[in-house]
Parts: structure tokens; C-alpha cells; sequence
């Protein structure tokens, strides 16, 4: 991947257990500069650790390394975390203020399905996991 499709991010391997290579995230003022920093909550963090599955094993424990993550994937996980729900929310206070409920109750019934949606979200953890494919390679 090149840099105009990848979004990366400079790290160190902070555990290595078979097949799983556990990759903390330095941040640093790179980050204001980043095209994608609006979207990315690790902008935000101090430090973010990502585990990245399947593993070569040519790294070591506490190597320096560059995180990548397509920016197509990047963008699927800016829509399932910020504007699935905004737009779920918005739906239903719409049809509940259509429905004649007065507007405290539309307002907490549409907040209400927050907690559901990131339940769903956190059930499905697995099969959302699988369609995030980060991958490592020695810092430059």
C-alpha cells in the first residue's frame, strides 16, 4: 500500500504469543499533519494498543514498527462507530416526533437505542474483527 491509501501509525510490539503480535501505538505530533486525523480516534489517545493477527514471527518484543490499516477500512470503521448511530438516532427521533410523542420523550427514546446499537456492535465484535486486516512492518 502506498501512503495515499494507508493510513499508518508508528508503534512498538509490546507482546508477541504465537500467532498474535500486540502493537502499541506512540502518539506524537505526526498525528496534526494526518489528512485522517478527524476520523481517527487515535489522534485523540495517548496510546492505543492493536493486536494484529497472524504474524510472521521476524519481530521481536519491544521493536519499533509502522501500523497499517487500509484507508478503505478506515473509513467502514468511521461509519460503524460515528454515523451508523447518528443516523439510527436521527431515524427514530424523527419517527417517534412523527409518531406525536412530545419532544423530551422522542429525544430520550431516540438516545436510548445508543446503548443497544454499541451491544449489537460489541456482540458482533468477531465477525466485525475479521473485516479489519491491520498489518505491521519494520520502522524505517
Amino acid at each position: 500500500m502506498n501512503g495515499s491509501q494507508a493510513i499508518e501509525h508508528k508503534g512498538f510490539i509490546e507482546r508477541i504469543n504465537g500467532d498474535s503480535i500486540r502493537v502499541k501505538i506512540l502518539s506524537h505530533p505526526a498525528c496534526d499533519a494526518c489528512q485522517a486525523k478527524g476520523a481517527c480516534s487515535i489522534s485523540e489517545i495517548q496510546h492505543k494498543e492493536i493486536e494484529i493477527l497472524n504474524g510472521t514471527g521476524k519481530y521481536k518484543t519491544g521493536e519499533l514498527v509502522d501500523v497499517i490499516m487500509s484507508q478503505s477500512q478506515g473509513y467502514s470503521a468511521l461509519l460503524i462507530a460515528y454515523v451508523y448511530p447518528f443516523i439510527l438516532v436521527f431515524l427514530v427521533l424523527m419517527a417517534a416526533t412523527l409518531s406525536g410523542l412530545n419532544e423530551l420523550m422522542a429525544g430520550l427514546l431516540s438516545l436510548s437505542v445508543l446503548p443497544l446499537y454499541y451491544l449489537i456492535i460489541f456482540a458482533l465484535r468477531r465477525k466485525i474483527r475479521k473485516k479489519f486486516v491491520f498489518s505491521i512492518r519494520k520502522a524505517e
